[in-house]
Parts: structure tokens; sequence; C-alpha cells
């Protein structure tokens, strides 16, 4: 899938797929300076005008860029002093605001880091601090669409906002909390909303306030609530994560579910390229992947639309940041891992509607953020120990 290359001198291999063999004469830029508004949620905001380019981050829907020109299908275009280029359908030449017959209202944010996402439920491209003004320009479920700092848009949860003529109560912030068992972290103050991440005995968390029954909470630099029967403000040990057998007995289809330690074995076994099958350890629903890398754990993304959507309903229709106990086989043999489906990051598939990448741990593998062994991950490891394919 590759052709070895020499650039500068210097000679490497580049993805088929990201060359033309004839030479691409760039389009005459215009001089003339106008401002476009995002139509796209997550749009990306590119280095070059390419698809393959390095992405210089997604930007929300409604926000403003400048325009400087135009590159092929892309318009070069300023943000935030930086320049780069945007896919010219993601743009449209003028100011958009507020939503269609939206009437706009002023709103305040009620605690510290709150998270402003590029989309309703999208990833965090920045945060506000409780405060701080916004005006509120649509509606996306429980989300508001919202302008703020100037020209800069975004969505926040509609409960961290209090509309103008409303009450910001007083909520305590900086104190720790212990989960007490087995936890949901909820993107909403309800039960019957999304839930981000499931925590475990043990686990801490920051207290940014209360609202009912609820605490809102900071975990993983993520904000969301937890129940406040599921918290204790005392200390509270977290439990020792059992370690994975080596191998288990074959299962019906002649595999054995085998222990991989990642950081001895795991990180040097997968390559770039190769296709995985991931078969999810509590419904039974297998599809297909992409290996793309792997540095303290394995990052993947599905190769088609129809693995997406398999992975999908093993997400119980939507994804999120739950551990989920897998089992991946890979060249014959089968190992036990962790996923959780929430896409975040780049991606090299553009037609499996899904927008990124995700992940799997194995024994051993630490996450990206923080850099530590995650224990709901080993935990999830250590259930699929006794699951066979």
């Amino acid at each position: 899938d590759f052709y070895a290359v020499t650039y500068n001198g210097v000679n490497g291999f580049i993805f088929k797929t990201s060359l033309s063999l004839s030479e691409i004469t760039p389009s005459p830029t215009s001089t003339t300076k106008t401002t476009a508004t995002v139509v796209r949620d997550q749009a990306y905001f590119r280095k070059e005008a390419s698809t393959s380019s390095e992405s210089l981050g997604r930007l929300a829907k409604g926000t403003l860029v400048t325009v400087t020109g135009t590159q092929g299908d892309f318009y070069a275009v300023t943000y935030n002093g930086q320049n780069g280029f945007i896919y010219k359908t993601s743009l449209s030449l003028g100011e958009v605001t507020p939503e269609p017959g939206y009437d706009t209202k002023t709103g305040t944010i009620i605690l510290n880091n709150t998270n402003i996402r590029s989309s309703a439920g999208g990833e965090v491209v920045d945060r506000l601090n409780a405060g701080d003004q916004v005006t509120i320009i649509g509606e996306s479920g429980n989300y508001y669409h919202i302008r703020y700092n100037g020209s800069k848009t975004g969505y926040v949860l509609k409960s961290l906002v209090t509309v103008s003529g409303g009450t910001v109560t007083p909520t305590p912030a900086g104190s720790k909390g212990y989960v007490l068992s087995f936890a949901f972290l909820y993107q909403t103050n309800s039960t019957s909303g999304k839930i981000m991440d499931l925590l475990y005995k043990g686990d801490q968390v920051t207290l940014n306030g209360e609202t009912g029954s609820f605490y809102a909470v900071e975990y993983d630099n993520r904000n969301g609530y937890m129940r406040k029967t599921d918290i204790s403000l005392s200390y509270v040990p977290q439990d020792v994560v059992p370690t994975p057998s080596t191998t288990t007995t074959p299962g019906p289809s002649g595999y054995k579910t085998e222990k991989l330690d990642w950081f001895s074995k795991g990180k040097g076994l997968f390559q770039a390229g190769d296709t995985v099958s991931v078969k999810d350890c509590d419904t039974g629903y297998v599809w297909d992947c992409r290996v793309m890398y792997g540095s303290n754990h394995l990052d993947l993304e599905p190769w088609t639309a129809t693995d997406t959507a398999i992975m999908k309903e093993a997400y119980n229709g939507h994804f999120d940041y739950v551990r989920h106990a897998v089992l991946v086989l890979y060249n014959g043999h089968v190992y036990a891992g962790s996923m959780y489906g929430e896409p975040h990051g780049e991606q090299t598939i553009t037609t499996n509607n899904f927008d990124g990448q995700f992940c799997i741990h194995f024994s051993g593998s630490k996450t990206h953020g923080s850099g530590v062994v995650d224990s709901a991950h080993q935990a999830a490891v250590s259930k699929a120990m006794g699951y066979s394919w």
C-alpha cells in the first residue's frame, strides 16, 4: 500500500492514497479577506489543502474564520492567528448567527472548568469557568449552542448554564470524593443521561458542586455527574485488580484466550494497517478493525460503516467511555482486552461513519493522557480472560 520515495535526500515510504503521480498545481489564491462561518460539526482545520494533511484541530459549527484565498477544494483561512485550510463545503461565506429563528439569550457558566464542545456531545475544544458570560444562539438536545469570548462558538450542557434571571446556587468546589463501589459518571444530572464512564471502588473525583441528588464532579479531565449515594467524602481504598492468568482452555472455536503483556510483547506485535477482529464479551458482536498504531495501548478504527454499526450496537446504540471486556483475534491468537468506543483523535478511513479512532488496552497498558495503568481497563481485561472466541 506504500510508495518508496525520496524527499530532501531522505528515503522513506508514503501511503499510495496520499500521492498523485502527476504534479498538482495549486489554484491561484485571492488576497481578498472575508468572514466565513463553519457549517459542519467538528470541521477539520488542516495545515495543507489536502484531506491527508496534518490536522491543526477541529472547529465547532458556527465558528467564525477569515478566508484569505482558495486552493482546489479548500479555502485558505486564518483562525485565532493561525493559518490553515478548511474544506469549502464546511464553510459558509458570511457570518451565521444565531441559528435561524432562535431568540438569543444571555447565560452564565456555573462551574469551573466547564467543557465547551465542538458539537452536542462532541470533543472538548475549550473550557470556561464559573461566572463566565455566554450568548446562547441555539439548542441541540441537552446542549446550548453558545458564542463566547468574542467570536468563539461551541456547545455546553444546559445544566451547566443559568439563563439570565435564574439563580446560580453556590456550590463547594475542589474537595475530593471517593467511589464506594462500581458507579457511573453521567453526562447530565440524571440516571437517564448518557454514561460517560464506569468508575471503580476507591477512584478519586473532584467535587465541583451539588445539584439535587447528584454531585457535579471532574474525573480524568472530564466534567460530569455522579449520584451522591455513590460517593464518600472520606478516603476509600481501591480494590486490588487481579492479575489475569496467562491463558485459558480452548473455547468452541479452538482458540485459547491469552493474556498479552503490552510492554513486553504487545507494543511490537501489531503493525499499522493490519486487520484485527474484535469480539465484545457481553453481547457477542464481532467486527473488523484497522490498526493505526500503538504506544501506551492499541489505537484502531473500524474498517467499514458496517463494522462501525456493529460496534455501535455493542454499545447499545451510542458510543461512550465505558470500558468493555473484549477479545482480539490477530494472526491466529485471541487476546484479552478492554476497549472504550468513544471516537477521538485522528482517522485514516473517512468512509466508515466513525469520526476518529478508539482504544484497546491489554495487560499493563497505560492511558495516553495520564500515563498510568487504568484500573478499570485492567478489571475488564481480567473479565475478558473468562471468555472464549
